[in-house]
């Protein structure tokens, strides 16, 4: 089994540089007397590249599974001191070439990190999302406003829950402004979670040598509608799978029972897994309650209580 190998990444750093250069991109520039920049921005949802390099920029929309699906918004922004001085309309589109080279720095970033694989990024088919109310991702801003938002509808229910997809946009034009250097180019990472994804709190009991007993924090990621994995006890990169079966009460007897999943655990790297009948899923409190063992003698007793 392996250690993790937690990330350190100097986030509020990059992010400074970036929104730096994201309003002056040239430092003999006064933004107060030139043309406005016009660029793809969003600071709610701008994560940092797992690569190390500044861009392209990516920005995270993660959505819950739901029939009716889900939506969220493009940002294009006419940013600088002062509004569009006049009605800009701005070219943009989806550009496949931004996705495959940022793939490619991803299979290379994987090659020499093993231990902290990236998944890499699948194209958004056109069957999961349409641009509400218009039939590309053009953006108009108009005289006196700073951005224009443009709608995306994401169908949730039919998106694979272990692949992460992109909708990759570049801003080729602008009828007013200057596009920005840094900023005219954007990966929309666009991925589904369960209600079982989130942090926990996770307690633990192991018959592993120096860890027999330990309190930390856990990241439980979707897999499926009713499955997610985390790390072997919070310590190790060991994968092991949760599958909830929510269709069935852990005691049909009771209603405490029937407010309760039974649930089953996988770990492949550790072999053949039993899990106890005494492991389940409480809807009510948002807590796993885990006891299970492995062919290869390893025992665990785990309770992952949802922040």
């Amino acid at each position: 089994m392996k250690r993790i190998n937690f990330k350190y990444i100097i986030g509020l750093l990059s992010l400074t540089l970036m929104l730096s250069s994201c309003l002056d991109e040239d430092p003999m520039m006064d933004p107060g007397q030139s043309e406005g920049i016009i660029e793809l921005f969003d600071i709610s949802s701008l994560l940092s590249n797992p690569t190390g390099n500044n861009f392209p920029h990516i920005y995270d929309n993660a959505h819950d599974i739901a029939e009716e699906g889900r939506s969220f918004n493009i940002i294009v922004s006419h940013s600088g001191t002062n509004a569009a001085p006049e009605d800009i309309s701005v070219e943009v589109e989806m550009d496949l070439d931004l996705l495959n080279a940022y793939n490619a720095e991803l299979e290379e970033y994987n090659l020499e990190h093993p231990d902290d694989e990236e998944v890499l990024l699948q194209l958004l088919p056109d069957s999961l999302y349409s641009i509400v109310g218009q039939d590309d991702f053009n953006a108009f801003i108009p005289r006196g406003e700073r951005k224009d938002s443009i709608e995306i509808w994401l169908d949730t229910y039919h998106f694979n829950p272990s692949v992460k997809y992109a909708i990759p946009l570049t801003i080729r034009s602008a009828s007013s402004g200057t596009i920005s250097g840094n900023f005219y180019q954007a990966l929309y990472v666009v991925s589904v979670r369960n209600a079982y994804d989130g942090e926990y709190r996770n307690e633990y009991v192991s018959n592993i040598s120096g860890y027999p007993e330990g309190t930390n924090t856990i990241e439980l990621t979707t897999t499926g509608e009713f499955s997610v994995v985390m790390g072997l006890i919070g310590v190790y990169s060991n994968e092991v799978f949760i599958e909830v079966h929510a269709d069935d009460d852990w005691d049909s007897d009771t209603e405490e029972g029937r407010r309760r999943n039974p649930v089953t655990v996988e770990c492949p790297s550790l072999g053949t897994v039993t899990t106890d009948g005494s492991s389940y899923w409480d809807n009510e409190t948002e807590t796993f309650y885990l006891s299970w063992y492995t062919s290869g003698g390893y025992v665990f007793e785990q309770t992952l209580t949802k922040n």
